[in-house]
């Protein structure tokens, strides 16, 4: 299952653990963390271990689409009359699509 790899990164990094560290404090392989940390793949096993070394939720592991998504607001405006309409739009910063 697909896991946040950054998280586990920057978790790793604030306890000032190699991946070898933090293999012995999961029990889990090396081979497993280094994949887990290249790849952002992990067993639901091997989440639990990293969840309990971390001391935080298992869905705080979780990789969420989102997390690369930008929140953006449009509005749409009805044109009655398009004379002078583009010239309007900058006076006002609008940005044109």
């Amino acid at each position: 299952m697909k896991i946040n790899a950054n998280l586990v990164i920057e978790l790793r990094n604030k306890k000032s653990w190699s991946q070898d560290e933090l293999a012995i404090a999961t029990g889990l392989n090396l081979r497993t963390v280094q994949r887990i940390e290249n790849e952002a793949s992990a067993s639901l096993q091997s989440k639990k271990a990293l969840a309990s070394a971390f001391d935080i939720n298992i869905n705080d592991l979780d990789y969420e689409e989102s997390l690369k998504m930008k929140k953006y607001e449009f509005k749409t405006i009805e044109i009655e009359s398009n004379e002078g309409f583009l010239s309007g739009l900058k006076k006002t910063n609008c940005q044109i699509l």
